[in-house]
């Protein structure tokens, strides 16, 4: 940011204007209201309310309180409800867990895929044998 003065001699009151330049934000300038953290998981996903199995994988690019974006193959209708299923890289007491998301699409382009929450929990993953 830089300032600068100018004032005018002409008459016997001194104005002084001051000019504020103001540098251009980013881009990517965050507004979001909850902070995205970055995580790469990978994830499966399906659409429970669809006559025929639409499923697919995909990796997570980021991670809020309320949401998360995701890559996927293709784009996913708009508002369509989904359920995810990300293998969470930490235990519990030794046992794996599973981060069970359960969401509508908010977003779907060539860019990713953002799901807002409707509700998660951790479920314990069973072991094969």
């Amino acid at each position: 940011m830089s300032a600068t003065s100018h004032s005018s001699a002409m008459s016997p009151t001194s104005i002084t204007v001051l000019t504020v330049e103001v540098p251009r934000f980013h881009a990517f300038y965050e507004r979001r209201k909850h902070t995205r953290y970055p995580v790469k998981l990978n994830v499966s996903y399906r659409f429970p309310d669809t006559d025929r199995v639409r499923a697919g994988v995909g990796q997570t690019v980021n991670i809020s309180s309320r949401g998360i974006l995701l890559t996927t193959s293709e784009v996913q209708p708009i508002g369509a409800r989904i359920e995810l299923t990300i293998r969470w890289p930490v235990g519990l007491d030794g046992v794996d867990l599973n981060f069970v998301v359960h969401g509508r699409v908010a977003r779907s382009d060539g860019s990713g895929t953002a799901v807002e929450f409707a509700r998660y929990e951790f479920r314990t993953r069973s072991r094969r044998t």
